[in-house]
């Protein structure tokens, strides 16, 4: 069995996309958001009490954060998944975007629990409609490589999806890119707003920031610990 789960809440078309592609390979079930949780990292949510309702055969929606979906489909569920696949996130989740990625927090914490774990996203760019048919083939891609390098051990990937993804986009293993967004914030009456470019963030040359721009699907594994915060 597969569980998806994502951040941007049941109903969106990543979740709905990825779901369908995981079928291909297994059964399937999903617990997700009852709502958008994007940039929540790996927070939980601090009511104490989470409430699930079934939205339909092996479809769950939880009011809790997308690491409380992973946490309480791993205790809920009759059966442990061979995998858990969280996305596919309305935006991208390249290098230091992890530490607060609410999409990475949910394989994050499938990974810490023993269960393989793949992270998806697809980087979004203004007046670019993505090809989500393409999308759909190249998920299924790194499925098929999941399957293929199956191990006893877990792994935990984070794949990314450049915004003009096309049928001749390359999948590439990359390395981890941890240079921080730059600080970049305007005063208003209110107070502060974030004003920094993310497509012209700093980067390194062959980490994933920059080849996903450069339009290759990247993945980075970050088995065995990766980055220390992840």
């Amino acid at each position: 069995m597969i569980l998806c789960t994502n951040d941007d809440g049941l109903g969106s078309l990543g979740l709905d996309t990825l779901t369908k592609v995981c079928h291909e390979f297994d059964d399937v079930k999903v617990m997700a958001p009852d709502r958008e949780r994007s940039l929540c990292s790996h927070s939980l949510d601090p009511s104490g009490e989470l409430e699930i309702e079934e939205v339909g055969p092996g479809v769950m929606s939880l009011s809790g954060t997308p690491a409380d979906c992973t946490r309480i489909a791993l205790c809920h569920f009759n059966e442990t998944p061979s995998l858990v696949c969280s996305g596919i996130n309305h935006g991208g989740n390249l290098g230091a975007d992890a530490l607060y990625s609410g999409t990475m927090s949910a394989a994050r914490e499938a990974y810490h629990r023993g269960v393989s774990a793949i992270s998806f996203s697809l980087v979004l760019e203004s007046r670019v409609e993505p090809d989500w048919s393409c999308v759909e083939m190249k998920a299924k891609d790194v499925l098929e490589l999941w399957k293929a390098e199956a191990s006893n051990e877990p792994i935990l990937w984070n794949v990314n999806f450049p915004s003009r993804v096309s049928e001749a986009s390359l999948m590439v293993r990359c390395q981890f890119d941890s240079t921080p967004m730059t600080l970049d914030y305007e005063r208003t009456q209110a107070g502060y707003r974030y004003v920094g470019n993310y497509h012209n963030r700093p980067r390194k040359e062959k980490g994933d920031v920059a080849r996903c721009f450069g339009g290759e699907i990247t993945l980075v594994d970050l088995s065995g610990g990766g980055e220390s915060f992840l």
